[in-house]
Parts: structure tokens; C-alpha cells; sequence
């Protein structure tokens, strides 16, 4: 048996002692294989139940999946003596996932933009004007508000900013007054 802690606590200027047991939580016998709580629960404490009285008596099942139309070489002892050739090794490789464009899904929109997070570098927005980033697609899915963001270039929309090499942008340039203000 291990010796009692002592304790000293210092309580509104006066020292109290004391003494306490050591329990297996506390203890640093190396007997208990760790020292101090492991934080662990008992089984019996547990909320899983998995209908056996021991963990070890459960078992594994392997999961039900096909072998590869391929089976790799080296799974019977004739084949791990003999080793596997370069060809082999060369005939089993696979590219690397930068090797392969990683074109956007036919299905998805190219100018649709995804999750999109505030433009710290833009300029100060007026009113109720806000410029986002396009941030790139967040889990495959994008709220109501981001599915309905699109991109455009500047040069598409009309009231682009002029910029020093063009002339200001008239009505008679877009085609009319109606379509200025559309």
C-alpha cells in the first residue's frame, strides 16, 4: 500500500493540513499501467451495447465487397518468394490527381459562382452595395442566395465603369435608352 498525501491549503491567512488517501485514480504505482484518471468509462458504464458481455468475444466481420477483376500480385506465398517485376509494379500504377484536368461537373454552370466571403481588398461599398469573392464550391452545395450569383465580366453589363482608355458609355453606344436603363 502506498503512503497518504499530505496536504497544506492556506485558507484566509491560517494553514490548514491534512491528510488523504490514495485512490487508483491518483496513485503513480506503475503497477496500474497510468498515472492518474484515464478518462476512460468502465464497460459496464457505457452506452454502447452490442449484445456480448465481453468486447473481445464480439468478433469482425469482413465487409462485402468484390475482389478487384484484378487481383494484386503477392497474395499467396509463391508469389511474395518470387517477388513482383517492374513491368508489374509500372502496369499497376495509377496518375496522380494533378496529373488529371479537373474540368468543373457537366452539369454545374461554369459562371456560377460559389461560396462566397467578403472582399476585404475592395473598395468601400455605398448604400447597400457589397463585394464577395468567389471562394470555390463549398461541399457541393451552395445557399439559395449563392446558387443565384453568377459571374460577369466587365465588359458584359452596361454602367461599367469607364475606364481611362474608353469613353464614358452613352445610351446610343448600348443600342437605346431601353436598353441603358434594362
Amino acid at each position: 500500500m502506498t503512503a497518504p498525501l499530505l496536504w497544506r491549503l492556506v485558507v484566509s491567512g491560517a494553514w490548514l493540513e491534512g491528510m488523504s488517501e490514495n485512490t487508483p485514480a491518483t496513485s503513480t504505482d506503475p503497477a496500474l499501467g497510468s498515472e492518474g484518471d484515464s478518462n476512460q468509462l468502465p464497460g459496464e458504464d457505457t452506452l454502447v451495447e452490442r449484445g456480448v458481455d465481453d468486447s473481445l468475444d464480439e468478433g469482425y466481420t469482413l465487409p462485402d465487397r468484390p475482389r478487384p477483376a484484378v487481383a494484386h500480385f503477392g497474395e499467396t506465398a509463391w508469389e511474395e518468394s518470387r517477388g513482383e517485376t517492374l513491368d508489374q509494379r509500372v502496369a499497376q500504377e495509377e496518375p496522380e490527381v494533378w496529373e488529371v484536368d479537373a474540368a468543373p461537373p457537366a452539369h454545374r454552370d461554369e459562371l456560377r459562382a460559389g461560396r462566397l466571403v467578403a472582399d476585404d481588398d475592395a473598395v468601400e461599398a455605398h448604400g447597400t452595395d457589397g463585394f464577395a469573392i468567389d471562394a470555390g464550391v463549398a461541399g457541393g452545395a451552395a445557399s439559395a442566395e449563392e446558387a443565384a450569383v453568377h459571374l460577369v465580366e466587365e465588359d458584359h453589363y452596361v454602367g461599367a465603369p469607364a475606364t481611362d482608355d474608353d469613353d464614358e458609355v452613352t445610351a446610343e453606344d448600348v443600342g437605346g435608352v431601353d436598353d441603358y436603363l434594362r
